[in-house]
């Protein structure tokens, strides 16, 4: 089960740097993925495809599950590698 937690942390950075090259985001909402997540689908609401803001939602608790060590399922690995692919089409402008 920890392998999918590294798999897991490793899609989290891919998504979070996207995120942070793509949209510009305050300061003091990027030291929380929470909030920055938070952040974006309410202030580029228009610009990101609704099933990717779904997703963007449910990866914070996977986010948290990862980060106090509880195991996550395969759904949860197959969620953030689908948003990961998402979110890297939106910022070549695919979407």
């Amino acid at each position: 089960m920890i392998e999918n937690n590294v798999k897991g942390y490793n899609y989290l950075i891919s998504i979070y740097m996207v995120m942070e090259s793509k949209f510009e985001i305050p300061i003091e909402r990027k030291n929380s993925y929470r909030d920055t997540v938070d952040y974006i689908t309410h202030k580029y609401e228009m610009s990101i495809p609704y099933n990717v803001k779904l997703d963007l939602v449910k990866s914070k608790k996977v986010r948290n599950d990862i980060c106090h060590f509880k195991p996550i399922s395969k759904k949860e690995i197959m969620l953030l590698a689908s948003l990961e692919k998402d979110i890297q089409q939106l910022k070549r402008g695919y979407y």
